[in-house]
């Protein structure tokens, strides 16, 4: 009996550490999806989905697109 209560106890101890010491998954409410897209005016080509997280997130979403000299105009679809 005394070894339930230990194995109990024990088991209570590890998840109340667990809980403080693990992060919270509000950094994941900063990530998206981008994907680089690609306009010449007669075809769009996407590339390849990628997971963006933070400032790095915002930063392409709000990016502005850019246009080179042979008309390809380059942007980012975040979602």
């Amino acid at each position: 009996m005394l070894a339930k209560k230990r194995i109990v106890r024990l088991f209570a101890g590890m998840c109340i550490l667990s809980a403080f010491a693990l992060p919270s998954c509000d950094f994941l409410q900063d990530c998206g999806t981008c994907e680089e897209v690609r306009d010449d005016g007669t075809d769009i080509t996407y590339g390849p989905s990628q997971l963006v997280c933070g400032d790095a997130f915002y930063s392409l979403a709000d990016s502005d697109p850019v246009t080179d000299n042979n008309g390809v105009t380059t942007y980012w679809n975040c979602y």
